[in-house]
């Protein structure tokens, strides 16, 4: 994204341009730590289940609620 060695435009004009902070591009960045990897993986099975059970009670509900065939109201 940003070209320090490009004499025609600043390492400032490049970060303004590009709506980044100058700090933020110097700033080394940090990896997550394996406790933080390991909550974030139990949250993603926890939001997996919930989405599976909301689908069946939907499919559920959507079949309870269809009218019986040949039934005309």
């Amino acid at each position: 994204m940003i070209e320090p060695g490009r004499p025609s435009i600043s390492v400032r004009r490049q970060c303004k341009l590009l709506g980044l902070s100058r700090s933020s591009y110097y700033r080394e960045a940090v990896g997550e730590s394996e406790e933080n990897l390991g909550l974030m993986r139990l949250i993603d099975q926890a939001s997996l289940l919930w989405v599976q059970e909301d689908e069946e009670v939907s499919e559920r509900t959507r079949v309870q609620s269809e009218p019986k065939e040949g039934f005309r109201g």
